[in-house]
């Protein structure tokens, strides 16, 4: 904001201003230090994924939202690469795709094209010569470019070679099968599972350091959601990395098979998590927990243990012992005289008081109904707090 600017401030219709001037300002810092926190795991860590997805060479073109246009299934992630990199910078190792960067998929899904980029083509070529895994419809014809490598004859008959929808035909791109079909074909399991996964309701993001995994994992609704979350780790220590306090916090409840590390997960409302796999000793922990109401039961890992979110009855199990938890929900209705306080030289009143909430909007004071900022709301009760 210039100087003189009054509030809210300067804003434009795009995007989220930084404004010193706008109401949630004095109390951003730790949303802040949240996403700096996730920031920074991310920017030095390395994104992983079983599908790498060339999006073509049509105009206008861009790389959509995820599982927007391209999907590869629920819980797979994939890669996108425009055509200078898949030209350029894509290679074959051990019979996966590999980028200058490290980064390795088993499978390239190509975008259909009716009429494909001639260095694409020549480029797939040698990939398929070198034992890359590719699915993708079958252009009818290559671009018509200036200087091009191929005539449209050559580039026909390339095409033709390079073709199959037979599934079991080495040295070929695939096509009449699906992501998803292929990566079965190939047993390569969901990086990220849990019961519903068809659903979408969990979105995830998959990075490794060295030893460390790390997995974001979001909720896409507004609703509280626990789920049993299998993660394609093994044999490697869970923690949460909580980004909104900074803390790394045990996971007293996890169990581990052949193929995946599964913990009892509890999200609030659009609410994320970040849970992180080392190569650290095992600890003490459960292995399972039902619950009579849902499973798994609404919780929280804590620093000495965990903490149920809900009432009911609970079965822990795993490590040679079992235990039963009956945990009640103590509430109290508040009632009384609301003390409400507004800043000085805003329009509206020191203080007034409610004799119940009701909204600013429905109020009979011009300056607390049009008040835009932030007030304080004061009430003295007692709460006497009984063995759980």
């Amino acid at each position: 904001n210039i100087s003189g600017s009054g509030f809210p401030g300067f804003v434009y219709h795009a995007g989220t201003h930084f404004n010193d001037k706008r109401a949630w300002w004095p109390k951003a810092k730790p949303f802040i230090n949240y996403l700096s926190r996730l920031s920074s795991v991310f920017q030095n860590t390395d994104f992983i994924s079983d599908v790498l997805w060339y999006y073509g060479d049509k105009v206008p073109n861009s790389a959509t939202p995820k599982n927007a246009h391209f999907s590869v299934g629920p819980g797979y992630d994939y890669e996108v690469i425009n055509t200078d990199v898949l030209v350029n910078d894509l290679g074959v190792q051990d019979g996966k795709l590999v980028l200058s960067n490290g980064a390795s998929f088993s499978m390239l899904a190509l975008e259909y094209e009716e009429a494909i980029n001639p260095a694409v083509l020549i480029k797939l070529e040698e990939l398929v010569k070198q034992g890359a895994l590719i699915v993708g419809e079958k252009p009818e014809e290559i671009s018509q470019l200036v200087n091009t490598p191929l005539s449209q004859e050559g580039g026909k008959t390339l095409i033709d070679q390079l073709w199959t929808n037979t599934a079991d035909q080495g040295g070929k791109i695939f096509s009449g099968v699906t992501p998803l079909e292929m990566v079965s074909k190939l047993n390569v399991a969901p990086d990220f599972d849990y019961p519903d996964k068809d659903t979408f309701l969990l979105d995830f993001i998959h990075y490794r350091k060295n030893d460390l995994d790390f997995y974001f994992v979001a909720n896409t609704s507004n609703e509280w959601v626990a789920r049993e979350c299998s993660f394609r780790v093994q044999n490697k220590l869970p923690e949460i990395w909580d980004a909104v306090s900074g803390k790394i916090i045990p996971v007293a409840i996890y169990e581990q098979d052949q193929q995946y590390t599964t913990i009892p997960i509890t999200l609030a409302p659009y609410g994320s998590q970040l849970i992180a796999f080392s190569k650290a000793s095992p600890t003490s922990h459960y292995d399972r927990i039902t619950g009579d109401n849902q499973h798994p039961p609404l919780l929280e890992f804590t620093s000495d243990g965990f903490q149920l979110l809900e009432e009911g009855t609970i079965d822990l199990s795993g490590d040679n012992r079992s235990k039963v938890i009956t945990n009640s929900v103590q509430t109290k209705v508040l009632e009384g005289i609301w003390e409400l306080s507004f800043p000085d030289n805003w329009g509206a009143p020191d203080t007034i008081e409610l004799p119940e909430l009701t909204s600013w909007t429905e109020s009979e004071i011009e300056g607390i109904r049009y008040f835009s900022g932030t007030a304080t709301y004061e009430m003295k009760f007692q709460f006497e707090i009984e063995s759980n």
